[in-house]
């Protein structure tokens, strides 16, 4: 449901969120067809949340999320603020509404009278009163580690530096594995959008740039594979830098490889197949379910 940006802006919420939130993206909030793009729930010690960014921060508390591909309206946010409302009617809780845009929804923050927070950097604009809308606007947020995660929500420039710093990450940094599932979905997107026109063409030519600099980051941790001897030829290779990332996910999730586990991934050389493993792992409740076609598929 939603369009193309919609379901990457939300898999990017849902690839750090998850981990620590229990996120519903799509919530229905009446009999009618009328969803927010995720609402957020804490579920366990937000420490180690607090410090994952930005988007982070915003998920430590009970929320919901709006993204926008354009600057929204003064009707637009309107319309966030009804969901949001009818949501905290629904279930008789508290919850404060993030919006984000790739710039400045100069009508409505006048409308609300909100104010850049120092406590939150630039870029994030917030109000005393708890019904009014928090507001990210992506075009002035720092270009930092801290805020990688929305930033790759932007368009143009606010997108090409975000995705420049992410090829500049270690290869171990904690980001990797939590974005593989995105881009992943991105390239997905991609053959669905050929004949894209309008601003869906633009939202392609975005996705097209997600998917060349996540394909370099993939040939970077291939390349540090093989220099450590840990590949054997270039298909070996490109296999041994998707399980490194399905390694990272798996202890991101924090289930534990059995020796038969570890066993059975090793023996896995194609590429596809770790991939699916890699978008089963984000939201799979188990390993047994990530890998209940491993069978079938090793003997392939």
């Amino acid at each position: 449901m939603g369009t193309p940006f919609d379901r990457i802006a939300k898999a990017l919420m849902d690839a750090l969120l998850g981990v620590c939130c229990e996120v519903r993206l799509e919530e229905s909030l009446t009999l009618e067809t009328l969803f927010a793009d995720a609402v957020i729930d804490p579920l366990k010690d937000t420490t180690l949340l607090g410090e994952r960014g930005l988007l982070g921060r915003m998920g430590c508390s009970a929320c919901v999320i709006e993204a926008y591909a354009k600057v929204p309206t003064l009707w637009h946010l309107e319309q966030c603020m009804a969901r949001a409302a009818m949501l905290r009617a629904k279930q008789q809780r508290k919850r404060v509404l993030w919006v984000i845009s790739p710039g400045r929804p100069t009508m409505g923050i006048r409308h609300w009278r909100l104010k850049a927070q120092a406590s939150w950097g630039s870029g994030v604009y917030l109000s005393p009163l708890a019904s009014a809308p928090r507001v990210v606007v992506l075009s002035e947020l720092p270009e930092t580690r801290e805020t990688l995660f929305l930033r790759l929500m932007g368009r143009g420039r606010v997108l090409s530096r975000a995705l420049a710093d992410h090829e500049k990450l270690p290869n171990n940094a904690w980001e990797i594995p939590l974005l593989a599932p995105v881009f992943a979905r991105v390239a997905s997107e991609l053959p669905e959008m050929s004949g894209a026109r309008g601003a869906q063409r633009e939202v392609r030519m975005r996705f097209e740039e997600m998917k060349e600099a996540y394909d370099r980051k993939v040939a970077a941790i291939r390349q540090e594979s093989e220099a450590r001897g840990e590949a054997r030829g270039e298909a070996r290779g490109e296999a041994r830098a998707s399980l490194v990332v399905l390694r990272q996910v798996i202890a991101a999730r924090g289930w534990a490889l059995s020796a038969a586990h570890d066993a059975l991934i090793e023996r896995v050389t194609d590429v596809p197949t770790i991939q699916r493993w890699i978008l089963r792992a984000m939201r799979a409740t188990s390993l047994d379910e990530v890998l209940r076609d491993a069978d079938g598929d090793v003997a392939g």
